[in-house]
């Protein structure tokens, strides 16, 4: 994905666009800033050559763009950032396709031009945002102890949203296993947050 050079800097495209928005100046902060949509598919671990994928963040950028309040006092980067992570997560679970964010808010994300932003400064509900990161990681573990079929009732509940009686059906099992199952499931993400 060869994106042209920005003619602005990342400081002077944010003024021209708080100043006098335009369709020049969304394209140029578009093109600085472009770097945290890599930044965020690198976090997912979704290949950088996925283009899909990067037009997908490309939206998620171009929605923080267009809400961004700079009278709020936070960097446009911490603010887009969890933007365009979840518009990249909407498009996976749409495609079902898994993803597994792996980090510590401690670590720090690169946003392109040598920059790094460290993640919990990167959210502006830091409280929220924890709470997501735990139980993706608890949802993670959960499923790494389940047996192969114990995987699909998970993926076909958690992931693709559907009913335990689709489940059974889809499945040729009880409805009753499915519920045990999921059950069992919320017992140990419960026991996981006693511990963290």
């Amino acid at each position: 994905m060869n994106l042209p050079k920005s003619e602005l800097s990342k400081q002077e495209a944010l003024q021209l666009w708080n100043t006098c928005p335009s369709d020049y100046a969304k394209e140029q902060m578009i093109l600085s800033n472009h770097g945290i949509v890599f930044s965020v598919m690198k976090n997912l671990s979704i290949p950088l050559t996925d283009e899909d994928m990067f037009q997908t963040g490309i939206i998620g950028l171009l929605k923080a763009i267009n809400t961004f309040d700079t009278s709020k006092g936070y960097q446009f980067s911490t603010y887009a950032f969890p933007i365009v992570r979840n518009e990249l997560l909407i498009a996976f679970r749409k495609s079902k396709r898994s993803v597994v964010a792996a980090f510590s808010l401690d670590d720090n994300a690169d946003i392109g031009n040598g920059e790094s932003v460290p993640y919990a400064e990167m959210i502006a509900d830091g409280k929220d945002y924890e709470e997501n990161v735990v139980n993706s990681m608890l949802a993670q573990q959960i499923f790494e102890r389940l047996e192969s079929r114990e995987k699909h009732i998970f993926t076909m509940f958690f992931v693709e949203s559907r009913t335990q009686s689709e489940i059974s059906k889809a499945l040729g099992i009880s409805q009753s296993y499915v519920s045990r199952i999921i059950s069992s499931m919320g017992k140990m993400k419960r026991k996981g947050r006693k511990t963290k």
